[in-house]
This record gives C-alpha cells, sequence and structure tokens, in this order.
C-alpha cells in the first residue's frame, strides 16, 4: 500500500533556510522531464526513445500524484539521508549532486559510441572501391600474428596515452568512411569514443577479426 505524503511532511524542511521537499519534488521532476527531453532531441537510438519514455513516465507519475494526492516520488526523496533528521543546509547540495550524478550517467551512456550496422559486405565492397579504410585497433603483438590486408595499425594503448591531431590525420583520413576492427568488437568502441571526441568519424565494427577472416577479407602476417 503506497502512504499519502501529509501537508506537514511536505513542509519538513521550510523554515530551516533548506530546500523543502515539496521543491525537491519540483526540481527531480523537472529536471527528469528536461533530461529525458534532451536525450528524445539528441541521442541516437535506443537512447532517444528511453529519454522520451522517461519524460512521458515522469508525467504520468505528476498526473497520477495530482489524482491520487500520492506522489511515490516524495515518498522516495522523504527517505533519502538528508531528509531524515535535523536535515541541515545540505539538502539543497545533495539533491542537485544526485541529479547531477543521474544526468551525467545518462549523457554518458547516449553519447557512447555504438557498432556500426553496416555488414562486412558493405564493408568490403567499400574497401575493395577505396571509399573505406580499415583501421586495426588491436596491440602490435596481436598484428604481427595476422591483420587485414590494406589496414592500419592504430592501438588503443596508443589512442589511450594521447595522439595529436597531427598524427592521427597521417593514419585516419577524412574524405572516406573510416571502420575499426578489434578482436572481438569491445576495443573498437573504446577507440571509436576517443576518435569522436577529437572530431573524427569512425564506425566501430561488431564482428571482430576472426569474422572478417571468416567473411574473406585477405590477410597476411608480421609488420
Amino acid at each position: 500500500m503506497v502512504a499519502t505524503i501529509s501537508p506537514s511532511l511536505l513542509s519538513n524542511l521550510r523554515g530551516r533556510k533548506a530546500v523543502s521537499l515539496e521543491r525537491q519534488v519540483r526540481i527531480c521532476a523537472g529536471a527528469m522531464v528536461a533530461i529525458g527531453a534532451a536525450l528524445g532531441a539528441v541521442a541516437p537510438a535506443p537512447w532517444n526513445m528511453a529519454g522520451l519514455g522517461l519524460a512521458g513516465f515522469v508525467g504520468a507519475g505528476l498526473v497520477f500524484a495530482g489524482i491520487t494526492d500520492t506522489c511515490g516520488m516524495a515518498i522516495l526523496i522523504a527517505r533519502m539521508p538528508w531528509n531524515q533528521s535535523s536535515p541541515g543546509k545540505g539538502s539543497i547540495a545533495c539533491t542537485t549532486a544526485l541529479l547531477t550524478a543521474i544526468a551525467c550517467s545518462l549523457a554518458t551512456q547516449a553519447m557512447a559510441a555504438e557498432h556500426t550496422k553496416d555488414s562486412l559486405d558493405t564493408v568490403k565492397t567499400a574497401v575493395a572501391a577505396t571509399q573505406a579504410v580499415i583501421i586495426d585497433v588491436r596491440e602490435p603483438q596481436e598484428w604481427d600474428q595476422g591483420h587485414v590486408v590494406g589496414a592500419a595499425l592504430l592501438p588503443l594503448s596508443e589512442l589511450e596515452k594521447g595522439l595529436s591531431q597531427a598524427e592521427l590525420a597521417k593514419i585516419i583520413p577524412r574524405d572516406k568512411t573510416v571502420y575499426l576492427h578489434c578482436l572481438a568488437g569491445g576495443r573498437c568502441l573504446d577507440a571509436a569514443d576517443i576518435l569522436t571526441r577529437q572530431g573524427f568519424e569512425v564506425r566501430a565494427l561488431k564482428p571482430g577479426y576472426p569474422a572478417l577472416v571468416k567473411a574473406g577479407f585477405p590477410t597476411t602476417k608480421g609488420r
């Protein structure tokens, strides 16, 4: 059974130079709707739909609270440590910190790189037509054991150390489609995140090197 927040509880912080529970609910609900709308507007699928769903869920919850005089968000926020006995002046800072952490987490996940939907046949055709290049982000020892003919080596470890725009420009062309691959599709996502922040447009391949070999990409060994 869901309890109803009483008017006295909604005002439990007033007069203490802190944010009342009612205002905390407004801040939290407003922030969640704003974050959801922003994700819906700028984030790639499926995060855009998740953002719209978040905004819609909060809106429906507010309608329910208005009709039933029962606010689940207020109940949850009331149980937070800063809203217990002697809340003091830190409630607004705690609420702001919580909302900031939620917003940063959602934004980070929304902006994270995703695997391209381009098939390996599409990649092979584009590479053969010199319209695309393949960048191998594995380590040099893996490269020596076998790599795709014509691919360029750009180890993730080197990217994480930091390379200048000039150094990257020698490896990554800006006039061609750039595909990143690794052993199993994980490291190329990390590499794509780094390169995207550097202003490069790249596409991470989910199939790893064994899948490329199986798909018929020509390979060789050594440097």
